[in-house]
């Protein structure tokens, strides 16, 4: 079967769609394509044949028009013939729709909470959001149903979902397990965030508190905007601050190797569900993964499912740089029941938040 998987808004070695979804569908034996916006040169990565539009990372209001109709992507996309199409952005839903009419059978892989998201557009006038936010989700609640199937990231969002298709999926981004990761217990006094770095991060609020831990470091590995990171660098604790660009994985674990907890705090804003929280991070689950012990944010998600059950990290409210301080602080103090919670979220991943364990359920949607 050819199985073509279509992005705007994600890169071309994302890992959900390139290292989790693509490579499981080539190992079982799918021809499968990945059409991504970057302006790269095509490529070939075991086995997934990796084809660019041409263009370059578009920017949200460029992502949006996509939705007047994409004449190009359209041409592009049916130039594959493929069996099925996967596409995995908001914007590309006028396209799923267009592939329907064309008689391909088509998934949409909903890895955000985009419901939320359209009520939170804010790269247009507010009169024209407001406007843009109402056509818009009626139009994505009433279209839904007309996809194949509804791949999601989380089981709240999944039963959000099934008010408007009959045919939801949970498909987890959980880790890809190759082997434990050793853990040290000689670690420097240094704390990390790996990941593209959103102004719902937290970071401005993570500086403040270093200011209240003199002994912590901190490293972020990642893209930033030009503008946030000048405002970091301005902040008192920012000598205490390495900024990294994206590193290879083998380099990040390096990174992680020295770090004594990885840090998530995201804001309760509507792409993360608010306080109830989604599972759809890769940080958190990369972190245990590491056996590194997690500072998150408390969504009820999180706190209920991963904190609490296996006593891998400890929860914060987001904004709060008092409550971070104070965690960093414990996590220094505690040395051993740090290193004991990297080993419970080793086996929180072992257990029950891993890809091998959901990738059997996820190839078989693709024969219903």
């Amino acid at each position: 079967m050819k199985i073509c998987h279509l992005t705007v808004a994600h890169g071309r070695y994302d890992a959900r769609i390139l290292k989790r979804e693509c490579y499981s569908l080539k190992k079982v034996g799918h021809e499968v394509i990945l059409l991504c916006a970057d302006n790269k040169p095509d490529e070939v990565l075991n086995g997934v044949r990796i084809v660019s539009w041409g263009k370059k990372t578009l920017s949200k209001f460029q992502r949006a028009k996509l939705l007047l109709f994409p004449r190009r992507l359209a041409k592009d996309a049916l130039k594959q013939n493929a069996d099925i199409y996967q596409f995995h952005d908001l914007e590309l839903i006028v396209l799923g729709l267009y592939l329907k009419k064309r008689g391909k059978k088509v998934i949409f892989d909903a890895h955000e909470n985009w419901e939320a998201y359209i009520t939170e557009i804010n790269f247009l006038p507010k009169f024209l959001s407001k406007i843009l936010s109402k056509r818009l989700t009626f139009f994505y609640k009433k279209h839904l149903n007309d996809f194949d199937a509804i791949f999601t990231v989380s089981p709240n969002m999944v039963s959000n979902l099934k008010q408007y298709s009959d045919q939801v999926y949970f498909v987890p981004n959980y880790p890809i397990i190759n082997h434990l990761h050793e853990i040290s217990q000689q670690k420097d006094q240094t704390f990390i965030y790996a990941g593209t770095v959103y102004e719902m991060s937290n970071q401005k609020q993570i500086l403040q508190a270093l200011t209240r831990v003199p002994a912590a470091k901190y490293t972020i590995v990642g893209k930033i905007n030009p503008e946030l990171k000048k405002q970091l660098q301005t902040m008192p604790a920012s000598k205490r601050v390495t900024f990294i660009d994206w590193v290879s994985k083998t380099d990040l674990d390096q990174y992680y190797s020295k770090a004594l907890a990885g840090l998530v705090v995201f804001d309760y804003v509507g792409i993360c569900c608010y306080t109830e929280g989604q599972l759809g991070s890769n940080k958190i689950f990369e972190y245990m993964d590491m056996g590194l012990p997690v500072i998150c944010t408390d969504f009820r998600l999180w706190k209920e499912l991963i904190i609490d059950k296996y006593h891998c990290g400890i929860c914060v409210p987001p904004g709060d740089s008092k409550a971070i301080a104070q965690a960093m602080q414990y996590i220094i103090d505690h040395k051993d029941e740090a290193y004991q919670m990297g080993k419970n979220g080793q086996k929180a991943i072992s257990e029950e938040f891993n890809w091998g364990k959901y990738e059997k359920e996820f190839l078989l949607r693709y024969n219903d």
